[in-house]
Formats: C-alpha cells, sequence, structure tokens
C-alpha cells in the first residue's frame, strides 16, 4: 500500500469507513487526487530550473527518470550531412544506408526531433506510425545549420517526450566548437552518390531570407 492509500485509508477509518468495504470510494478518491496533483508533480519536478536525472513522485512513488540530451557535435555533423541529401526538400532518407549513421549514435540521432529538426516518414498503410529509419530534415533544421537561428543547447525528456528545454541557446558553431571546421563540414565535397558526375560537386550553404 502507497503512502497515498495510506492517507486514503486513514481518512476514511476516521470516518466510521474501512477500506475494503468503501473500495469505490477509496479508488475514486485516490484518481482525485492524482489527477489533481499531477500538474503540481510536472511543475516541482519537469520544470526546467528544478530538473534532476531522478526523483521520487510524490503522488505513485515511482521512480521519475528525466533525460538530458545535449544537443552534440556529431548531431550537427549528421544534420549537415542529411541536409546534402534533403535540401529542405521533404525528401525521406534513410537513416543507416543513406546517412550511415554511426551504431555509437544510434537513437541520439531520433532525438534531433525534440529540437524540430528532422521529421520521421509517415506510414501510408497506418498514419499512426511511422515508417522505421526514414525521415527528412526540417526548415528549422535548414535555418540552424546555416546560422539564421540557435537552439537550445539541451532538453529533457520523459516518457520519450520532451518536457522542456534548457535556457542556454547555441549556435551551430557554438557546438561544434570552431568556425573553421563548421566551413569544413559545409563545403565539404558531397556524398549523394558515387557517380563521377558528382565528384566536384561541394554543399553550399542554403540562401534563407
Amino acid at each position: 500500500m502507497s503512502k497515498l492509500e495510506k492517507d486514503i485509508s486513514t481518512l476514511l477509518e476516521k470516518n466510521g469507513m474501512q477500506w475494503q468495504d468503501h473500495k469505490s470510494l477509496a479508488s475514486g478518491i485516490k484518481d482525485l487526487v492524482a489527477s489533481s496533483s499531477l500538474e503540481g508533480v510536472k511543475e516541482t519536478y519537469l520544470n526546467t530550473d528544478r530538473v534532476k536525472e531522478s526523483v521520487q513522485c510524490p503522488v505513485c512513488e515511482k521512480t521519475i527518470s528525466i533525460q538530458t540530451v545535449p544537443l552534440s557535435k556529431i548531431h550537427c555533423e549528421l544534420l549537415i550531412k542529411a541536409c546534402k541529401i534533403d535540401a529542405g526538400g521533404k525528401k525521406y532518407f534513410h537513416m543507416d544506408r543513406d546517412l550511415e549513421v554511426p551504431i555509437k549514435v544510434g537513437g541520439g540521432w531520433a532525438k534531433l526531433k525534440h529540437w524540430g529538426l528532422i521529421e520521421a516518414q509517415p506510414n501510408p498503410k497506418d498514419p499512426k506510425t511511422t515508417v522505421q529509419g526514414m525521415w527528412c530534415v526540417t526548415i528549422k533544421a535548414m535555418e540552424f545549420i546555416g546560422q539564421k537561428i540557435t537552439l537550445p543547447s539541451k532538453v529533457y525528456i520523459y516518457n520519450a517526450k520532451k518536457t522542456s528545454e534548457h535556457r542556454e541557446q547555441v549556435s551551430i558553431v557554438d557546438v561544434i566548437g570552431d568556425f573553421d571546421e563548421y566551413t569544413k563540414l559545409m563545403s565539404h565535397k558531397s556524398t549523394k552518390d558515387n557517380s563521377q558526375d558528382n565528384e566536384d560537386e561541394t554543399y553550399k550553404a542554403p540562401k534563407l531570407s
């Protein structure tokens, strides 16, 4: 029995009732307390200023694990490479076959969706699902690699959903750490295919208004 259940049981006993005899009432009180407390729990434990890696929920007493995901250099390198494939045209590509996402990055690539930088391809047979491994970059991604916007340096994730963002804003150059390296990545030869026609093709930064 959780602390909440014990408190409800005590409350019932003070009013001459037993939990076993009034299960529906006890359950209703429990649901009401949990529901009314939910927003307070979110504010207390999932707020950007108070976020912690692991805390105990005062309602259900379960451990709440918050994942902190920083925007990393490898994320930016892959994003630039993805933009060379997509060029902002909603062209879907496979993260392994086309982008060659390193195994060590794995699910880290998909987390870029929490910054609004990539979108998964909807499954035409089931709109509620997506096609595994298929992604496209967003206009926001093009703006970010073109140094038109900055993004939160970190996002906080709970149950696979973003709960909040870090207040610090960073540019793509901030994340990569060096402007010369950023320029080199942006002007790197395209590897869309191995044909000789594309051998000397270089990627130009998008012209954004």
